[in-house]
């Protein structure tokens, strides 16, 4: 990744067609914003459980490549994938 300028090419990035319209937008103003006030016990969201979809036993062909299971990429892909497949993570 470090080599390609930190870019992934396994996904389409639909924010890169708006940065012309970005650059010219006008921006506007916003009201203040104040964070929650901290109380303790606070209720934070559960820890999600990563899983993996597939392995490299899943590949039909020898030449079939995959990013390694430690891989950030291959995190990211499987973390697209999940909506497309149904699977919703349990809170």
């Amino acid at each position: 990744l470090k080599k390609d300028g930190w870019k992934i090419s396994y996904f389409a990035r639909y924010q890169d067609d708006f940065v012309t319209i970005l650059r010219t937008a006008t921006p506007h103003k916003l009201p203040p914003f104040t964070p929650c006030v901290f109380k303790n016990p606070s209720k934070y969201p559960s820890p999600k459980v990563v899983f993996r979809i597939y392995g490299k036993e899943n590949l039909l062909a020898k030449n079939m490549n995959l990013p390694d299971c430690e891989s950030i990429e291959r995190f990211l892909l499987e973390q697209d994938l999940c909506p497309s497949f149904g699977i919703i993570p349990q809170t």
